[in-house]
């Protein structure tokens, strides 16, 4: 019988056919020695070249002899000095990739160093890719976040014979994930927690403008220090999931992406939904915390489940196996649906083994005496693990208020047990100081006008471009508010209202206050019902505590 070939084939799609023919040739053909494949895909395959390419292509990825379906293309190198179509001077030689070199050059119109990636020139010779190529470039710049590389422009230039396209894109300082496991091997649960999170973020920001990034793996993310953790790069190969036809092809019938790092879907030409990312963050999860990949050959990955990560890594909840084995599910049906669930999951994972902490905490203090060496012993190494996990999710703020009355020139600090009470006057000067021990994103925000009128604005004094990117305070960093010089009190009305927000993440909702003045103040409102601790650890500062890794606070002056 002909591979391919079941009297059930008439029930599936052509789609399904077509699948399940390139998978039976590609089980019949990994069996046999490399020199005998030739002429058995010739015969197997009856001449349909699609079907064999794509056949070759499982076996090259499963030899490991493809780490990129693009092939190098011969791409001159340039050297420090060169300039590119009159605007960029290249700076320095980053990297080379299956498909493109990357460059740092200095831009030479604005004044500031971005990256350069050359892409390969025979995409020039074909119009219709190239313009599929634009549009896909597009696509990918309307992914804004923090944890997302942003894409600048296209260009293009002509050095000889060859007409060069180019990406310049976000110039980020710091190594890659893949270097990063490397040099260390594999990453325990408290470094990793932040930067998994960081990473789901990224692709859900993505997934929410129809954007799937088709070739996420750990050489594509970006450790850049406290100032923007993980920051995950090349959407440049991204699509959107609302063009028509096979989102897994180029117009040329290349599949994109690195083989090592692709869904059973991608593999097989299959659907690509954002679940084909989720499944790409889960090989990244499991290669995290075991320090190899769970699959050595795309055979296994079609037909075999992966190996139970807690299984290899000592120490390792199970619970956190669950959600990487989730995500590595054959089926993308069963899979998270979104990288927000899968967010959502790890967050679960770890404020479940902070209560355990707590539980730990409360038997110490119930039985006393009564414990014995061993108990005692045991719940001393579960809270030498958990106390950094339970860190990560309870939100620590701490703030002084400095103020200058209207009529002195000195500045003062407030008392923390005045900070309630404090009446202000016109032309008071005011300022806050806010730090917290663990990295996040600041807001505050003055409301004007309060309440009672329609016309009551919202304006940031923090970030004071309303930017997220510039809301972000590294850990340790105390911040003034407003950062340029004190706010001066005039004609305020009955009080003086100031959200502090604080967040482990970027708080979109508060993006631009200005511009969207009613969704920011709906989400202060809602948001501030969360409950908080406040407390003075010294005469001057007062700190607040939030579970979870969302704190506001309204802080009403009173304004006379």
């Amino acid at each position: 019988m002909t591979p391919g070939t079941s009297g059930a084939a008439s029930q599936r799609s052509p789609r399904e056919n077509r699948h399940e023919r390139i998978y039976e040739i590609f089980a019949a053909a990994i069996r046999l020695p490399s020199e005998n494949r030739a002429t058995f895909l010739n015969e197997a395959c009856a001449g349909d070249v699609t079907v064999q390419a794509d056949v070759e292509r499982l076996l090259a990825a499963d030899a490991g002899t493809a780490s990129m379906v693009y092939v190098s293309s011969g791409l001159p190198q340039f050297l420090p000095g060169k300039e590119l179509a009159g605007r960029f001077r290249i700076a320095r030689f980053i990297a080379s990739g299956g498909m493109s070199d990357v460059y740092e050059v200095e831009d030479m119109q604005l004044g500031e160093h971005v990256a350069l990636k050359t892409i390969r020139p025979e995409m020039i010779g074909d119009a219709r890719a190239l313009s599929r190529f634009k549009r896909e470039i597009q696509y990918a710049k309307r992914v804004t976040h923090p944890n997302v590389c942003r894409i600048h422009d296209l260009g293009s230039h002509r050095e000889g014979e060859f007409e060069i396209l180019f990406l310049t894109m976000e110039l980020l300082d710091g190594d890659t994930l893949a270097a990063r496991l490397r040099a260390a091997g594999r990453i325990s649960t408290e470094e990793a927690l932040p930067i998994l999170i960081q990473m789901a973020d990224a692709l859900a920001a993505a997934h929410d403008v129809g954007i799937i990034h088709r070739d996420f793996k750990t050489s594509n993310v970006m450790l850049a220090g406290a100032a923007r953790g993980a920051v995950v790069t090349d959407f440049g190969l991204a699509r959107s999931s609302g063009i028509g036809d096979d989102p897994s092809l180029t117009d040329a019938g290349m599949v994109v992406g690195t083989p090592a790092y692709m869904a059973p879907e991608q593999l097989m030409h299959g659907e690509l939904t954002p679940a084909t990312d989720i499944y790409a963050l889960g090989l990244v999860m499991y290669e995290m915390f075991t320090g190899r990949k769970p699959f050595d050959s795309a055979m296994k990955r079609l037909c075999e489940a992966p190996a139970d990560p807690a299984e290899l890594t000592p120490g390792l909840d199970p619970r956190w196996g669950s959600v990487i084995l989730r995500c590595l599910e054959r089926d993308p049906a069963q899979r998270f649906q979104s990288a927000k669930e899968v967010a959502r999951a790890l967050t679960i994972q770890a404020a479940t083994r902070s209560q355990a902490f707590k539980r730990i905490q409360t038997i110490g203090k119930k039985r006393g005496a009564h414990v014995s060496a061993g108990v005692l012993t045991g719940a001393a190494i579960v809270l030498a693990v958990l106390s950094a996990v339970w860190a990560n999710f309870e939100s620590v703020l701490h703030f002084s208020i400095a103020l200058q009355r209207a009529d002195s020139r000195q500045t003062f600090t407030v008392p923390a047990d005045a900070v309630p009470a404090l009446v202000l006057h016109d032309h008071d000067r005011v300022r806050l100081r806010i730090s917290s021990a663990e990295s996040g994103y600041l807001y505050v925000i003055v409301e004007d006008n309060p309440p009672s009128s329609e016309g009551r604005t919202l304006r940031c004094l923090f970030p004071p471009d309303s930017r997220n990117q510039t809301a972000f305070v590294p850990a340790g960093q105390s911040v003034d508010v407003p950062p340029s010089r004190p706010m001066e009190l005039v004609d305020r009305g009955r009080s003086e209202r100031l959200w502090i927000v604080w967040s482990r993440r970027a708080v979109n909702q508060l993006g631009s206050v200005e511009g969207e003045p009613g969704q920011a103040r709906r989400f202060l409102v809602g948001a501030s019902q969360a409950a908080y601790q406040a407390s003075k650890p010294s005469d001057t500062e007062v700190t607040l505590k939030s579970r979870g890794t969302l704190l506001v606070r309204l802080l009403a002056l009173d304004h006379r």
